[in-house]
């Protein structure tokens, strides 16, 4: 009976440390998270329970005697599997904190990428709103350039219109100016003809007098 349910032990055992491995694989930082973790209500309560049927395997052997071998043997197994499952236990509580403490280091990640997040996210907001007021100062100077643009031109279409109106202008009276210089020439030559003749005559009369006044 001791060695049918020793040997039910052992292979619940390594059931139980097949169980074990394939948490603390699923349980490693580089793995998906698992159904079976390390704080599972039930896998603890089995392995109490296993603890519990050693014990009581180890108090049914020592109730045989002294001089048994096979009994002998059965309490060394009976030991050994003990063992191992206090090993399992420590080496599960030992996962349970290295898991509690990912699960920390995790958080502390988790928050940190949420506020690098939400400073991304505001920094963001900054930026497009100063690209905003960039392109908007970037608009209203091109509109007060062109609006300055179609100023100059209007001005020197004025100018423009001022140089060629005064140019006709100086023609004009560069015309009349030319026109008086010719005349008051013309004018200036007939009175000069005029001067001449009149003088003329009164030199005639003047000489004829004087021939009058020698012959007396």
């Amino acid at each position: 009976m001791l060695r049918i349910e020793n040997e039910a032990l052992r292979t619940n055992i390594a059931r139980l440390s097949n169980r074990l491995d394939k948490q603390e694989l699923a349980a490693s930082p580089t793995s998906s998270p698992s159904k079976n973790h390390p704080n599972d209500p039930d896998a603890m309560q089995e392995l109490q329970s296993m603890m519990i049927s050693i014990q009581m395997a180890k108090e049914e052997a020592l109730k045989h005697g002294s001089n048994d071998s096979s009994r002998e043997k059965l309490i060394s197994d009976i030991h050994y599997l003990h063992s191992l499952l206090v090993k399992a236990r420590e080496e599960r509580k030992l996962m349970s904190g290295k898991i509690e403490s990912l699960k920390t280091t995790v958080k502390l990640q988790k928050e940190s990428y949420d506020k690098l997040q939400a400073r991304r996210t505001h920094d963001k907001v900054i930026f497009v709103e100063m690209l905003k007021r960039e392109r908007q100062n970037f608009e209203e100077k091109l509109v007060e350039n062109d609006r300055k643009v179609l100023w100059f031109e209007q001005e020197m279409r004025k100018v423009g219109t001022w140089a060629r109106d005064r140019q006709k202008d100086y023609n004009g009276a560069a015309g009349n100016l030319a026109k008086s210089i010719v005349d008051a020439k013309e004018e200036t030559v007939v009175q000069a003809n005029e001067y001449n003749l009149d003088l003329a005559a009164e030199l005639e009369s003047l000489r004829y007098e004087a021939n009058e006044l020698l012959s007396k």
